[in-house]
């Protein structure tokens, strides 16, 4: 169910509707937390999905993502920074904006400390594959690797077209869909060929890791990095 209503999306901004929570992503061979994923939350509990549709419908959607961007950064306690990494979602059209790499630059200056410690996990959504062709795209990402930046792929399923474009962009994480955990015994076989067919330099991350026969297992086929309730929900720090 919708949970819209009469919440009006433009008034996210303005009015500082929203807030961020962050879920632990750990090693699994040190056993310890390698990194937080950002997650926006609205006070008025619009589904986070529900808040980007609305954004796209009414063509503000670049700025509710960097305001999204912006806020993970913000509320994530400065000394964090310094032992872990921050992943933070962004979508494809946002990094083709011709605003986006004056809007970083803006945001490096004001939080030095984030320096080479984010990770921009870039949105799979279908509504933006065609961004994954724009050569803006690419430039963008070049550019936010020199400035210390490390790339993900978020949500990625086992397909000719995410195969290639990992093969293309060379991310440093790619992020594997939870429909993998659910079940996980009877995808082994599948997570066994993505560890197998990345390039060992990209490291996988398997969400939706719920009981610990599923961590166990993930960390037995050889899965690096995992996230999921079995470690903790989405929580503010």
């Amino acid at each position: 169910m919708n949970r819209l209503g009469s919440f009006k999306i433009e008034n996210v901004i303005e009015d500082n509707l929203f807030f961020s929570e962050y879920q632990p992503i750990v090693s699994a061979n040190l056993n310890n937390i390698f990194a937080y994923e950002a997650f926006i939350r609205t006070t008025s509990n619009v589904k986070p999905n529900e808040l980007f549709e609305s954004a796209r419908d009414k063509g503000i959607l670049y700025e509710v993502d960097i305001a999204a961007i912006l806020n993970a950064i913000k509320e994530f306690p400065k000394t964090l920074f310094k032992d872990y990494f921050l992943f933070v979602n962004i979508f494809p059209s946002t990094l083709t904006n011709p605003k986006f790499c004056d809007f970083i630059e803006l945001v490096i200056a004001y939080y030095p400390e984030i320096k080479n410690r984010i990770i921009l996990e870039i949105n799979e959504s279908s509504l933006e594959k065609n961004y994954w062709f724009d050569e803006n795209l690419a430039a963008s990402i070049l550019h936010l690797e020199l400035l210390g930046f490390k790339i993900a792929i978020d949500d990625i399923v086992l397909s000719k077209f995410w195969l290639e474009i990992i093969a293309v962009f060379n991310p440093h994480f790619v992020k594997i869909d939870k429909s993998y955990s659910q079940n996980l015994s009877e995808k082994s076989e599948e997570i066994t060929f993505l560890l197998t067919v990345i390039d060992k330099r990209v490291n996988l991350v398997l969400e939706g890791i719920e009981k610990e026969e599923d961590f166990v297992l993930a960390k037995q086929l050889g899965v690096p990095l995992m996230q999921g309730y079995y470690f903790s929900k989405p929580l503010r720090l």
